[in-house]
């Protein structure tokens, strides 16, 4: 599960990344609309303030919606499969 979380934290950044450049982009006088999926471990307090930080920062900005996706309470393996998709996803991009 490291390896896996590593890489969602990875994928995380990178997915989120992407869109703060996309919103930057967009006028003042419009508002820009988008989600953006987080995982993290809700044993690890680093996560927590992460995810806290995170609320905070979304609640101030008009149009932005967070997912937070606990892999440290995945039972029925829902989440493993979400971050396995999008690695997959990622992974067969053509290389630049």
């Amino acid at each position: 599960m490291q390896g896996l979380f590593r890489k969602s934290h990875i994928l995380s950044f990178a997915v989120a990344s992407v869109l703060v450049c996309q919103a930057a982009t967009v006028s003042q006088a419009s508002v820009q609309c988008f989600s953006l999926e987080f995982f993290y471990d809700s044993k690890s307090e680093s996560d927590t303030k992460l995810k806290s930080a995170l609320e905070e920062y979304a609640a101030k900005r008009a149009g932005l919606k967070l997912y937070f996706h606990d892999v440290g309470n995945d039972k029925d393996q829902g989440i493993k499969k979400r971050i396995d998709t999008i690695a997959e996803y990622f992974l067969t991009l053509p290389r630049l």
